[in-house]
C-alpha cells in the first residue's frame, strides 16, 4: 500500500494463540462419620463421691474414722493400722500431740485401685474448721481387713509432731 506521503506501510495482523481448557476437576473424597461413642456406665454413689462397692466403701470409711477419731484409744487405732506392731511407739507419740485431740476426719471419696489398695480423699478439720481439705491417703486390705496404710499414717504423723521428733517405724 502506498500512502499519500509516499511512504509505504505494511499492516500486520496477529492472531491470539489458541487457548487451552482448564484441567478436569476431581471431587473431594467422601467423608466418613466419627465413630459412635457411648456414655460411661452409671456408678453407685455412697457418701459424697464413692464409686466402689458400698460395703467396701463403708469398711474403709469406718476404718478411717476409727483411726482418726480423737476418742479412739491407741489400741483401737493400732487395730486398723497397717504394720501396727512396727508403729506402736509412733502411734503413742502422735496420740500425745494436743493438736490431734482437736482433729476429725471426713472421708470425701474412695477409689478402689485394686483388691488390696484404695485411694481415700478426706478433709482434716481442727475444732470443726477444715484445716487440710482434699488430703489423700491409702487404705490397704490386709488379710481381708481394710486398714490405714503405714505410709499415710507416717506422712500425717510427721506433719503433726514437732520437727526432729522420732517416729519409730516411719523411717
Amino acid at each position: 500500500m502506498v500512502s499519500a506521503c509516499g511512504s509505504s506501510s505494511t499492516k500486520a495482523t496477529t492472531t491470539a494463540a489458541a487457548t487451552t481448557e482448564a484441567a478436569a476437576t476431581t471431587e473431594a473424597p467422601a467423608t466418613t462419620q466419627a465413630p459412635v461413642t457411648t456414655e460411661a456406665p452409671a456408678t453407685t454413689e455412697v457418701g459424697p463421691t464413692t464409686t466402689i462397692d458400698p460395703a467396701v466403701a463403708k469398711d474403709i470409711t469406718t476404718t478411717w474414722e476409727t483411726f482418726f477419731d480423737k476418742t479412739s484409744t491407741v489400741a483401737q487405732r493400732l487395730a486398723v493400722l497397717e504394720d501396727a506392731s512396727a508403729l506402736t511407739a509412733s502411734v503413742d507419740v502422735a496420740a500425745k500431740n494436743p493438736v490431734l485431740g482437736q482433729a476429725t476426719v471426713s472421708v470425701k471419696s474412695i477409689v478402689l485401685n485394686s483388691a488390696t489398695s484404695a485411694t481415700v480423699t478426706y478433709d482434716v478439720s481442727l475444732n470443726g474448721a477444715v484445716a487440710l481439705p482434699g488430703a489423700t491417703g491409702e487404705a490397704v486390705n490386709v488379710a481381708g481387713a481394710w486398714k490405714v496404710s503405714k505410709s499415710t499414717f507416717c506422712a500425717l504423723a510427721t506433719m503433726a509432731v514437732a520437727a526432729g521428733t522420732a517416729l519409730p517405724g516411719c523411717s
